[in-house]
């Protein structure tokens, strides 16, 4: 689930940010997400 979110947060992101800001941000949203449990919510 974690990675799935980061896929999608990191794809819409891909028109702003280059691949070393890309690459950042992947690196902090795995730090984050870790201490969080994820479950999916659906007609959002």
């Amino acid at each position: 689930m974690q990675e799935e979110l980061i896929t999608d947060v990191m794809q819409q992101m891909l028109i702003f940010l280059d691949n070393t800001q890309l690459k950042v941000l992947r690196q902090v949203l795995e730090r984050t997400l870790c201490h969080y449990e994820l479950s999916h919510a659906y007609g959002c």
